[in-house]
């Protein structure tokens, strides 16, 4: 098992922030830890590949 770090907000970046805050909902209350390493690199892949996540209107 890979050993686990956690993110800064420098590395991330806006924009994978910014996705972060639209799955509040499904994630609050965890920290970026407990997210993981390889969400936040597949959201900064979505990210890198032009991909707009939105969340549904209600």
């Amino acid at each position: 098992m890979k050993g686990s770090r956690v993110v800064t907000r420098d590395e991330l970046g806006e924009s994978t922030l910014g996705i972060l805050r639209e799955f509040d909902e499904w994630f609050l209350p965890a920290t970026m830890e407990e997210v993981g390493h390889e969400f936040i690199m597949f959201l900064k892949w979505i990210e890198n590949n032009g991909y707009v996540i939105r969340k549904e209107e209600k």
